[in-house]
C-alpha cells in the first residue's frame, strides 16, 4: 500500500508542480525516489506535526496542493486542531495521510494506535475520507485529490491482505444473508467469519469501499437493502466508525437490515504483541459473533 502511495505521488508531482509533499520525519526507504525526482516539492518538517499542518494550510492558501504524511496517531490526532481550524475550515487543498491506522503498529502500543480516526473525521463537514483497501484504491485516492483538491483524510494501511474484497461501489447488489463490510486490515478476519457462516448454510459477501462519501453511501444503501444482516468488521472503536455510519444509513432509509458491529471494544493497554495477538485481545471472539448472527 505504501509502495503504491509513493509511486503515485512521485508520478503526480512530476506533472503537477503545485503538488507539495511534507513528512513528519517518516517514510524513509520509500521516499527517496520522490526526493530525487521532485526535490523542490518536498520538505521534512521533523517531529513537529502541528507545524506541518499549519505550514500545509499556508501553502494551500497560496495555491499549492499539499500532502502531509506520518503515522495516523501523529498526523491526525496530535495536530487535529490545526487541521480543523486550517484546511477544513478554509476548504483548502490539504490531504492528511494517516499511515498504519487501527492497531497496524501492533508492537508499539497505544501511543502508535489510531482507533478513533474515522469518528474524528466523520464529525467534520466537507472532508473527503479515503479508505483504500488495495493498492489500486490508494492510487485512485491520490489521483482524485490532485484533480479535485479538497480537505482530505487518507487512511493508509502499511500493507494489504491478499484476500479478495468486493468493491461495493462497483459490484451490483444481490440478495444475500450476511453482507460483511471490512476495512483493509480486517480482510483476513472477515473471510474467516464468512467461511464459518458458509459452513452453516448462510450466503455471505465480503466487501469494502475506497471512500466514505455521500456517493458511496448511496451505493452501500443499495447493498444493505438486499441483505438480511450487515456485519461491520473494522480496526476502529465500535462507536463512531463505519459501523455507526451504516447504522445511520439503515435508520434514515427505514431498512429492515440488522446490524452487528465487530470492532475494538476496549482500551489497548497492558501487554502488546503481533497484529493477530492484538486482534484477539481487543476484539470479540469470532465464535461469539457467529452465534449472535445465527441467533437472529
Amino acid at each position: 500500500m505504501r509502495k503504491s502511495f509513493f509511486e503515485t505521488i512521485t508520478q503526480s508531482a512530476s506533472t503537477d508542480k503545485n503538488l507539495i509533499f511534507l513528512t513528519g520525519d517518516l517514510g524513509f526507504g520509500f521516499i527517496e525516489q520522490f526526493i530525487e525526482k521532485n526535490p523542490n516539492q518536498f520538505l521534512n518538517v521533523g517531529v513537529s506535526e502541528q507545524a506541518m499542518l499549519g505550514l500545509a494550510n499556508g501553502l494551500a492558501s497560496s495555491g499549492r496542493k499539499v500532502i502531509c504524511y506520518s503515522i495516523a496517531a501523529f498526523s491526525l490526532i496530535r495536530p487535529f486542531e490545526f487541521f480543523r481550524n486550517g484546511a477544513i475550515a478554509q476548504n483548502n487543498s490539504v490531504m492528511v495521510v494517516g499511515v498504519g491506522p487501527g492497531f497496524d503498529y501492533s508492537q508499539d502500543g497505544l501511543s502508535h494506535y489510531c482507533l478513533e480516526d474515522l469518528a474524528i473525521m466523520q464529525s467534520q463537514p466537507r472532508v473527503m475520507i479515503k479508505t483504500p483497501f488495495n493498492p489500486e484504491g490508494v492510487k485512485q485516492s491520490i489521483e482524485e485529490f490532485v484533480s479535485n483538491p479538497q480537505p482530505t483524510y487518507l487512511r493508509l494501511p502499511r500493507n494489504s491482505d491478499n484476500s479478495e474484497i468486493v468493491d461495493f461501489q462497483k459490484f451490483e447488489p444481490k440478495q444475500i444473508d450476511i453482507l460483511i463490510f471490512c476495512t483493509a486490515l480486517m480482510a483476513k478476519r472477515a473471510h474467516k467469519i464468512s467461511q464459518l457462516l458458509n459452513q452453516k448454510g448462510k450466503s455471505t459477501l465480503v466487501g469494502s469501499l475506497n471512500e466514505l462519501s455521500l456517493a458511496a453511501d448511496e451505493k452501500l444503501t443499495n447493498h444493505l437493502r438486499n441483505a438480511k444482516i450487515c456485519l461491520v468488521v473494522e480496526d476502529h472503536y465500535e462507536f463512531g466508525g463505519i459501523g455507526s455510519r451504516i447504522g445511520d444509513l439503515i435508520l434514515s432509509n427505514n431498512l429492515e437490515t440488522k446490524l452487528i458491529k465487530d470492532g475494538v471494544t476496549m482500551i489497548p493497554k497492558g501487554e502488546i504483541g503481533s497484529f493477530e495477538y492484538m486482534e484477539n485481545k481487543l476484539m470479540k471472539p469470532i465464535q461469539e459473533l457467529i452465534l449472535k448472527i445465527t441467533n437472529i
